[in-house]
Formats: C-alpha cells, sequence, structure tokens
C-alpha cells in the first residue's frame, strides 16, 4: 500500500511537458522539420509513387516480398532516424546546451541497430495487446514510450532501455496517455488543414491512384513525427526532473 501514495506523488502533470515540447519545437522547427521531410516525409512520397509501386508488377515473383520489405524499410528506418536525432537534440535544448544536430544526426546513424530493436519491440508489444484485448496494447505503449531516450541520452541497451523506461512511466500512465491522445488530436487536425490547403483529401482513392495525395501525406505525416519525437524528450525530461531531482547540468553531462 504504502507505493500508491509514493506513485502518486510523482506522477506528472500535462503542462510542464507541453511547455518545454512546444518550447523546443518552435526553437528547433526548421532543423527538425528538414529532417523530418527528408527521413520521413521524401521517403514515402517516393515509396506511394504510382509509378514506383508499379515496378512490383514487373519484379519476378522470387523477389516480390524482398522488394516489398525494401520499399517499406526506408520510411521506417528514416522514422527511427529521425526519433533519435530530434529526441537527443531537444534533450539538449531542454538542458540549456546547443542542440548539435550534427553530433545528434550522426548518433542516432551510431545507435541505428538498437533504436530498430526498440521499435520492432515496441510495436510487437503494442500490438498483440491491442490484438488481445486494446487496453494492454495501449499500456504496453505508455509504458514504452521512453525506451529510445533512455537509450539516446543514458547509453542503456535494448532491454535495459525497455526496462528504464517502464520504471519512468509507472505511476504516470495516464497523463501519458493523455499526451498520446493529444498528439493524435493535434496530428488528425493537420491532416485536415492539409487537405483543405492542397484541395486533396487524404480519404479520396482516386488521389491516391494519381499520386497527387503524397505531397500532403508527407508534410503531414512530417510534422506530426516532428510533434510526438519532442514531445516524447519533453515527456522524458519532466519525469526525470519530477521523479529523480534531475537538473539542467545532470541532464546535459552524458553528452560530455
Amino acid at each position: 500500500m504504502a507505493s500508491v501514495p509514493e506513485e502518486a506523488s510523482t506522477a506528472i502533470s500535462l503542462g510542464p511537458v507541453l511547455t518545454r515540447g512546444f518550447a523546443a519545437l518552435r526553437a528547433n522547427f526548421p532543423a527538425f522539420f528538414a529532417a523530418a521531410f527528408l527521413s520521413t516525409g521524401f521517403p514515402t512520397m517516393i515509396a506511394e509513387n504510382p509509378r514506383v509501386a508499379s515496378l512490383g508488377s514487373q519484379v519476378p515473383d522470387y523477389l516480390i516480398w524482398p522488394f516489398a520489405i525494401a520499399l517499406a524499410s526506408v520510411p521506417l528506418l528514416g522514422f527511427v532516424l529521425l526519433e533519435g536525432f530530434v529526441i537527443r537534440a531537444a534533450i539538449l535544448h531542454m538542458s540549456g546546451r546547443p542542440p548539435e544536430y550534427g553530433a545528434s544526426a550522426f548518433n542516432a546513424l551510431r545507435l541505428i541497430l538498437p533504436l530498430t530493436g526498440i521499435y520492432i519491440v515496441t510495436v510487437l508489444a503494442v500490438g498483440l495487446g491491442l490484438v488481445l484485448a486494446i487496453v494492454p496494447g495501449i499500456i504496453a505503449y505508455c509504458a514504452l514510450v521512453l525506451a529510445v531516450p533512455a537509450l539516446v541520452e543514458e547509453r542503456r541497451g535494448v532491454s535495459d532501455s525497455l526496462r528504464r523506461s517502464r520504471d519512468l512511466t509507472s505511476g504516470s500512465r495516464w497523463p501519458i496517455f493523455m499526451l498520446s491522445l493529444l498528439c493524435w488530436a493535434i496530428s488528425f487536425v493537420l491532416a485536415a488543414l492539409a487537405s483543405k490547403i492542397s484541395g486533396v483529401s487524404m480519404f479520396d482513392p482516386a488521389a491516391a491512384e494519381g499520386g497527387i495525395r503524397a505531397i500532403p501525406e508527407a508534410i503531414t505525416s512530417s510534422l506530426s513525427s516532428v510533434l510526438t519525437a519532442t514531445m516524447i524528450a519533453a515527456l522524458y525530461v519532466e519525469l526525470r526532473t519530477v521523479k529523480e531531482g534531475a537538473t539542467e547540468e545532470t541532464l546535459a553531462a552524458i553528452f560530455e
């Protein structure tokens, strides 16, 4: 019973997380968006181009699956690299230091294998939970959402980063769920605005076949990816501050 008051006392509120996140996003938006468009938006546009998709019909049967996997893996690896880059740069900004874009990008490349491992484990855990009863999948996502910053900032392994995320998020899963819903709602609004401005509906099959949907979709996905990664960094910093008394100096010290 003693653990209940302890968890309640270290639970976070969304206000400081949003303040940190939007401040970092505003200060670093040009670099973050450029990285997002290059790593996820542009590859998605290429993958969804009708001409590229039509190449699948020209591929021999024994190469269809390798072709499909290669086509899908480029945006996936781009997203993994983007998350590692944005989270490190955002944490540096929140620690009162320059974001070190070059070093942050290099660090993401260096960690691409463990970052991919964390992504695969998280997707499998969340997917299995959603299939079984939905709620376990949501709980799994809220528990594992900080594995990437634990890997990037604390230089832990994949399994240790997943455990670290579970420990940090304990007692704050409800605010984390609300933050996830907020990011999803903002992404939905961004998609609606992109459709309105471009005059292309995201749900129009004809637009998908003609390839004209790819540009607003790429911009929207880039914005959503940057928003989510920055908020994850802000969530990590806030939980370290609330639960462990971390300061700007201790958060930045690991990058020395």
